[in-house]
């Protein structure tokens, strides 16, 4: 561990609580730390869904092994359960997959896959 760490630990040690969570705020506005498992890779394909009474076409954004991003006016919710009609890259086969919502954004939906359908 190079100097300026070790100072900077001491000083974050003689901290008071409440110090340390408003730094540690702070820094983890300017340097988020990663929340997911896998990583996302850029994909954008119009990919169908299903969810509960509503149904539609969409543009996924973003896809890794655990989920998607889609981009979508619906107004979907956090924990609705989903299924996702994605096409192959060359659009000769599709694949079914059941998921979740976990997060809503003004520009559309993070889905976590939750198994194959």
């Amino acid at each position: 561990m190079d100097e300026i760490t070790e100072n900077l630990i001491k000083i974050i040690q003689k901290m008071p609580e409440k110090d340390r969570f408003k730094l540690y705020r702070v820094l983890g506005k300017k340097y988020p730390l990663e929340k997911r498992k896998n990583k996302r890779t850029p994909f954008e394909s119009q990919a169908g869904y299903t969810s509960l009474e509503c149904f539609g076409n969409d543009i996924i954004q973003d896809i890794s092994v655990g989920g998607v991003f889609m981009k979508t006016m619906e107004p979907l919710t956090i924990g609705r359960p989903i299924t996702l009609t994605i096409p192959s890259t060359d659009g000769s086969h599709s694949i079914k997959m059941q998921g979740e919502v976990v997060r809503v954004t003004d520009e559309g939906v993070g889905i976590k896959f939750t198994r194959k359908a």
